[in-house]
């Protein structure tokens, strides 16, 4: 059986370790989902954080992988890839799904960036 190379981490976590039913949301990327048979995911978070944001009336789900905290440090990325303009965009997103007032946020913590 030949062994398949693949381009990068995120692809052969997309093709290998993702069960069909999650989206995976990578750095500077927000997602929301609405489906509640359908996980999001990130995944090799090292020194950034992910926000995830759940409605729980409404049942809707987001999440973003930011990298950085202020946009201001360089504009060229995406607007998830910041604290100060993606977390905006991802509870616009959400009240684009039909999010209510109803947001919760958990917080995971951690500090061990390198072994």
């Amino acid at each position: 059986m030949k062994q398949k190379n693949y381009d990068t981490i995120n692809a052969f976590i997309r093709e290998v370790l993702t069960p069909k039913k999650c989206t995976i949301v990578n750095t500077g990327e927000y997602k929301v989902s609405s489906d509640e048979r359908k996980a999001l995911k990130t995944c090799a978070l090292g020194s950034c954080v992910a926000v995830i944001l759940y409605d729980r009336i409404k049942k809707i789900g987001g999440m973003i992988h930011i990298a950085l905290p202020d946009s201001s440090l360089d504009d060229k990325k995406e607007l998830g890839y910041y604290a100060d303009t993606g977390l905006p965009a991802l509870l616009e997103r959400m009240v684009g799904f039909g999010s209510s007032d109803y947001i919760e946020s958990p917080l995971f913590i951690c500090t061990r960036v390198l072994a």
